[in-house]
């Protein structure tokens, strides 16, 4: 608007005419120079090479616009009877699988997408997975208070890991010393040695249930967050809690570890944390929302967060500064309103070409991110 009345009086307009005049006129000289100034245009022009916006005349459909032509629907799944809780990808990124309130694991080819096997074991709703990077080993979840772990090549039952006292929400594992960590509603986080299926130690400290979890494996820290807003960092070695941050009350629904730049990303269900973890935890950037909630979350291999609201549209940011890169929403959801579906779950392939995600409607979508 500035530069819009520099222009008006560049071209001495006087300014009672605008005034006196209707708004349409208005409207009709600040569309002129809108279009026909050159610095404009090539302001515009910049931001469509930062891939920010698409410059269209509609501005209410530029973000969506642009990121719908990044990313393409390629399959819609309708296989599982229940809320896809989880999916997880094998380490040659060939097979991934997923996890629903059916209570069972399917197993699929990828990128072809087809179903090759179901592992059923569990009596009570799964709701988390994780696999190993190196080996054909994957590991369940579920409400029924036990943890499994599957051979994926022989398709059979290995090992069953119990101790919870209630429901399991939440497992990570370390593929360099061989430790399973899992959380869940027994206001509890318990590390396990994956060879014996046996209990090391318990990391008692939070009073409501871990919905947060994340380790920094070479240094073999974990990051707990709680329904109680309280992140703690735990040594796993000696079974103590070292650090604590208050976030006064709010429930933290995520955690992920940047072990290069000594960092965490938590994320509530209005706002995202970078956390500085090395020498004293201080939150170094916050970016909060009060339009929608936020309901899942995701990190790329390339630092890419993918976060789902509870209107079913996707939003991106760079976890390295938090920078906002867009969203995209299903176009089925977008035209029908009645068929309101929340995403549950979302993942990144390895490549980071495809997203991923599970809905409570019990579909499972995949995007493929155009060249």
């Amino acid at each position: 608007w500035f530069e819009f009345y520099a222009y008006v009086y560049q071209n001495n307009i006087n300014n009672r005419i605008i005034i006196d005049n209707t708004k349409n006129s208005i409207n009709e000289l600040f569309h002129k120079y809108w279009f026909n100034n050159n610095s404009f245009v090539k302001r515009m022009k910049l931001l469509k090479k930062e891939n920010t916006i698409k410059w269209n005349r509609d501005s209410k459909k530029n973000s969506i616009n642009y990121i719908l032509k990044k990313w393409k629907i390629v399959k819609r799944l309708k296989c599982h009877f229940g809320c896809i809780n989880a999916i997880e990808f094998h380490f040659s990124n060939r097979i991934f699988y997923s996890a629903s309130d059916d209570r069972t694991i399917k197993i699929w080819s990828f990128p072809d997408i087809k179903l090759k096997s179901t592992l059923t074991g569990h009596i009570e709703k799964i709701t988390d997975l994780a696999s190993s990077t190196r080996e054909s080993i994957m590991f369940s979840a579920s409400l029924d208070k036990s943890i499994k772990s599957w051979d994926v090549g022989n398709l059979r039952l290995s090992k069953h890991f119990i101790g919870h006292l209630s429901g399991v929400y939440l497992i990570r594992y370390n593929d360099m010393f061989k430790l399973l960590y899992s959380g869940g509603r027994d206001n509890t986080c318990r590390i396990w040695d994956c060879l014996t299926a046996k209990e090391i130690h318990c990391l008692s400290g939070h009073y409501k249930p871990i919905t947060g979890l994340a380790g920094n494996f070479q240094n073999q820290f974990v990051f707990t967050g709680s329904e109680d807003g309280v992140i703690k960092i735990w040594d796993s070695k000696e079974g103590e809690c070292i650090r604590t941050l208050d976030f006064g009350g709010t429930r933290i629904k995520y955690l992920n570890s940047q072990e290069k730049n000594n960092e965490i990303i938590s994320g509530t269900s209005s706002s995202i944390y970078r956390i500085y973890i090395k020498e004293e935890i201080r939150v170094i950037k916050k970016i909060t929302s009060n339009k929608y909630n936020f309901e899942c979350f995701t990190t790329s291999n390339n630092g890419i967060i993918a976060v789902a609201d509870n209107i079913g549209r996707v939003h991106f940011w760079n976890s390295f500064n938090l920078m906002y890169k867009g969203n995209f929403i299903d176009p089925v959801i977008s035209k029908n309103r009645l068929r309101r579906s929340v995403l549950i779950s979302l993942k990144f392939d390895l490549s980071n070409r495809f997203l991923l995600s599970g809905d409570n409607k019990n579909d499972i979508i995949v995007w493929e991110k155009k060249n």
